[in-house]
């Protein structure tokens, strides 16, 4: 999908910037040490620890000066096509949509 997605994007004339995540670390550099004993295991210590090893976070980019647009308009797909998720399927074949009764009691708009 990642691939797709920069191929359409270039398409478009933009360029798709990838990133880890939306946290300070990098999670796939955080290395907890099982050899030495801080904290309680299973706490948040030893890896608050993993973390701060790693250095201060780099600060963030400024904001672009200007956003190009697209040199055509970018064509939307329904989430369900993105396949983000999978609803569990009851024994009786109906789908469990478990975000129905959140949506049915928050004010989204």
């Amino acid at each position: 999908l990642a691939r797709e997605t920069a191929v359409a994007l270039t398409a478009a004339g933009l360029r798709l910037v990838r990133v880890q995540s939306l946290l300070l670390t990098d999670i796939e550099k955080v290395r907890v040490d099982m050899g030495s004993w801080k904290g309680h295991f299973g706490t948040l210590t030893p890896f608050h620890g993993a973390c701060m090893a790693q250095g201060e976070p780099s600060r963030p980019v400024p904001e672009p000066p200007r956003l190009t647009r697209a040199s055509r308009p970018l064509q939307g797909v329904p989430l369900e096509e993105l396949g983000l998720t999978k609803l569990p399927v009851r024994a009786d074949g109906s789908v469990l949509d478990w975000g129905a009764r959140i949506l049915a009691g928050w004010e989204i708009s």
